[in-house]
């Protein structure tokens, strides 16, 4: 699975040597991010998709960093949709129901 983005530039896993490098960076940017930093929309990727990291990981990092956790996992979430990666897919959610449905064809 390829995160790779022109946008955002991932840091491959084999420039950083280890696990706590990766979450490092990823604290460092937390905190860099109110100065516009960069390093975390590197980080984030390299930490999901070159080292195998789960999302629930990442945000127990910020949390243990100081943030909230509902703020980490937004700018997270947030990364991530940028560089093409998708929780969920495109359109999941509530259905349309089959009378509203009709209604539209209807009146188009």
């Amino acid at each position: 699975m390829s995160l790779s983005c022109p946008q955002f530039p991932i840091v491959s896993h084999n420039t950083l040597s280890s696990a706590s490098e990766l979450r490092e960076q990823f604290v460092e940017g937390f905190a860099d991010l109110a100065n516009g930093s960069r390093t975390l929309r590197q980080v984030v990727p390299a930490c999901i998709g070159g080292a195998g990291f789960s999302r629930k990981e990442l945000v127990l990092w910020g949390v243990e960093a100081g943030h909230s956790a509902s703020h980490v996992r937004s700018v997270i979430r947030r990364i991530l949709c940028r560089s093409g990666v998708r929780q969920r897919k495109r359109g999941a959610g509530r259905r349309i129901k089959p009378k509203i449905l009709a209604i539209l064809y209807i009146r188009a």
